[in-house]
C-alpha cells in the first residue's frame, strides 16, 4: 500500500526499475492525500521508483527484509521539510491478533513544524446513547500500528498540554481536524495527519468511511486494545 502525503496538485507515479507501473491501468496515479494498492508483490531488494509528475521530486525505496509474518507494507511518501526532495516512512502491519480487532497505522506526514501531537480516538456516541454509556477516550502516539476493536470512533489531532493554552485552548488539549472512523474486523486502516506548506492540516483516512447513513442507534464498538 503506498499513500501520498505530499503537499502538491500534481500526482504521483510508482514505477519499479523495469518501467512497469505498478498502479492499476484504470488508475495510474495517486493524488495528494490518497492511498493506493499496488497490483503487484514486492520482494526483498526491489527498488521503487516515485515521480511527482509535473515537478522535479523524485525518489528511489529499495525494499529492505521482509518480515516473516504475512505483513502488509505501508509506505507513505512525503515531502522533506525545507526542501522539495522526497522522503518516506515505512511500516509492517502485522496480520489482525484477534477475530474481531483491526490494524491501524497512525502516521504524521505533515509537511513543516510540528508540534508532537497525538491522534485522539473515541467512541461514537449517537443521542440515542448519551444518557447510558461512558465515552472512553485514548491518546495515541503517531508512527506506530495499533490493533483496536471493530466499531465506530471520533478521531482528532490534539497538541500536548504545554501548547494547549498558548493556542487558545484549556490546559488539557486543543482538537483539531476531526474524522470518523468506521473499523471492521481484520482489515488494514491507515490515518495520515497531512498538510504544511501552504495546505491545511487535515487527518485522512483509508480506506475511506462509507457514505453517511440515517442517524439510528447503532452499536459501540468493542474495547480499545
Amino acid at each position: 500500500m503506498v499513500c501520498n502525503a505530499y503537499p502538491s496538485r500534481d500526482a504521483l507515479v510508482v514505477v519499479a526499475k523495469e518501467g512497469r507501473n505498478l498502479l492499476p491501468s484504470a488508475y495510474p496515479s495517486i493524488a495528494y492525500q490518497e492511498c493506493k494498492y499496488l497490483r503487484e508483490h514486492v520482494e526483498s531488494h526491489d527498488r521503487l521508483d516515485f515521480v511527482i509528475q509535473g515537478r522535479e521530486a523524485h525518489g528511489t525505496f529499495e525494499i529492505g527484509k521482509l518480515p516473516a509474518s504475512d505483513a502488509a507494507l505501508l509506505l507513505v511518501l512525503q515531502r522533506r521539510p525545507l526542501s522539495r526532495a522526497v522522503t518516506f516512512q515505512s511500516y509492517a502491519i502485522p496480520p489482525s491478533s484477534g477475530p474481531r480487532v483491526a490494524q491501524i497505522a497512525v502516521v504524521d506526514a505533515f509537511a513543516g513544524n510540528s508540534t508532537s501531537p497525538h491522534l485522539r480516538v473515541e467512541d461514537h456516541i449517537t443521542g440515542m446513547e448519551v444518557q447510558t454509556v461512558s465515552k472512553r477516550v485514548e491518546q495515541l502516539d503517531f508512527d506506530r500500528v495499533y490493533a483496536m476493536a471493530e466499531g465506530s470512533y471520533d478521531a482528532s489531532i490534539t497538541v500536548p498540554r504545554r501548547l494547549a493554552r498558548a493556542l487558545g485552548g484549556d490546559a488539557t488539549a486543543v482538537a483539531r481536524a476531526r474524522r470518523a472512523l468506521h473499523l471492521k474486523r481484520r482489515t488494514n486502516y491507515v490515518v495520515l495527519r497531512t498538510g504544511g506548506e501552504g495546505y491545511p492540516e487535515s487527518l485522512v483516512v483509508f480506506p475511506p468511511p462509507p457514505a453517511p447513513r440515517e442517524p439510528s442507534a447503532g452499536r459501540r464498538g468493542g474495547p480499545m486494545e
